[in-house]
């Protein structure tokens, strides 16, 4: 289907069917940790959005410091490293006409 001529009536299909499940399952983790950890929880819940990011940046009390962008890809040097691997076995794949 995808690519086809329902591709973005597929698009909010699936849009809005992630949205509802997982809206679900975020209700039922945040009253778990409601009870592990209680007030520390909802503070922070009141500050993070519950599912999607926020589009503008959290302004705080706290004196934390946004990473740079190097900082940040040398914390996810492990999934970048198998994204790449995975990229070239699917060139590989791709490229010799074997099967994985």
């Amino acid at each position: 289907m995808a690519g086809g001529q329902f591709v973005w009536p597929l698009l909010f299909i699936v849009f809005a069917f992630f949205t509802l499940q997982y809206s679900m399952i975020i209700s039922l983790e945040e009253e778990t940790l409601v009870k592990l950890f209680g007030n520390e929880y909802r503070l922070y819940r009141e500050i993070v959005p519950r599912l999607f990011p926020r589009l503008s940046p959290w302004l705080g009390n706290d004196k934390r410091v946004p990473l740079t962008i190097i900082q940040t890809l040398q914390t996810e040097k492990r999934t970048l490293q198998n994204i790449i691997i995975i990229i070239i076995l699917i060139g590989a794949k791709n490229y010799y006409g074997f099967s994985l």
